[in-house]
């Protein structure tokens, strides 16, 4: 298969994945990016700005654009770091343990859809492709 072609179409099918999950998300009020930030917060007590940017490879900005988006929404809050007051650390709020629930049920729903007509092995290789490719990335553009 040609390289071009398989780029060409990952670009298309993400792009229909992106559009399909905003259109999930919209009930919620958040979108992709935000949802990310909420998963690494329940899967952590705390977490700084700039931990958050490196586990959702986001860049810094647009982190802190979205955790004011969910501060605004209390889902967060922002607390100075009681061993370095030059940091802020980033909690989830009850409201926010609670959306994370409803979302992760709802992320559990959409990969059972886009991935039904995937047997197990077909899943693995996959899984094993997107493995490949991120380490590619990861060489061309020097990310961690």
């Amino acid at each position: 298969m040609n390289r071009a072609l398989a780029l060409k179409r990952w670009g298309l099918v993400r792009r229909k994945v992106s559009l399909y999950a905003h259109q999930v998300l919209t009930e919620h009020s958040v979108n992709v990016q935000q949802m990310l930030l909420l998963f690494a917060l329940n899967e952590n007590e705390a977490l700084t700005p700039g931990l958050l940017s490196e586990i959702t490879a986001t860049d810094p900005a647009s982190v802190c654009r979205s955790l004011e988006t969910l501060r605004k929404q209390n889902l967060i809050l922002k607390n100075v770091s009681p061993t370095d007051a030059r940091k802020y650390l980033i909690t989830l709020t009850p409201e926010g343990h609670a959306l994370c629930k409803e979302l992760k049920v709802l992320h559990d729903s959409v990969a059972q859809q886009l991935f039904k007509k995937l047997n197990s092995k077909e899943l693995g290789y996959f899984l094993n492709a997107l493995d490949k490719i991120e380490v590619q990335v990861n060489e061309a553009s020097k990310i961690k």
